[in-house]
């Protein structure tokens, strides 16, 4: 067996890490955060698979293996973005069902975090912070991401469920 060149083991071990943090990682709910983290870990896998599948230069140059890599690369990027979005639902879905209880909130604060967008010039991820008191009487304050619908219809002050789990309250959903 030959030598491998250092960039390959580079590439294979970033590919690694970046599926190993889509499966592992430790995200509580599909946010615009954590979907930015997936991207980005999908974006060092493409970056992985580059460093694996070699084109070539000058005479040896081979535009099927150029277009591998992309393919290879694209395919690596939406797996892993994919593998994170699905593991994070299921275990969101499994800690609900497994430790869900439910408890009434109140709302305490509005935020929202503009992020710039080439179509509009700017968009708003919107952020409801709640306050709640647990089955162990212990006060909870959690944030949620909300649509714009949902924002723009809270107020300070508004009264709603959360569903929560008891082992961890990061994991939860709120119904409006």
């Amino acid at each position: 067996m030959g030598h491998i060149p250092r960039s390959k083991i580079i590439g294979m071990v970033c590919i690694g890490l970046a599926f190993g943090l889509a499966y592992f990682g430790p995200m509580h709910s599909i946010s615009t955060a954590n979907i930015a983290i997936l991207v980005a870990a999908g974006m060092a896998a493409w970056w992985g698979v580059g460093q694996v599948i070699t084109h070539g230069t000058g005479h040896s140059f081979k535009m099927w293996k150029l277009l591998l890599k992309g393919t290879v690369g694209l395919g690596a990027l939406l797996g892993v973005v994919l593998l994170g979005i699905i593991r994070i639902s299921r275990q969101d879905d499994h800690e609900l069902t497994t430790y869900g209880a439910v408890a009434d909130g109140v709302v305490v604060a509005k935020s929202d975090v503009a992020l710039p967008n080439m179509k509009t010039g700017v968009s708003y991820v919107n952020y409801l912070t709640i306050e709640f008191v647990d089955g162990a009487g212990r006060r909870q304050r959690i944030e949620t991401e909300v649509s714009d619908r949902e924002f723009n219809a809270a107020y300070t002050g508004q009264y709603l469920k959360v569903y929560y789990s008891e082992r961890n309250p990061a994991v939860h959903r709120v119904a409006f």
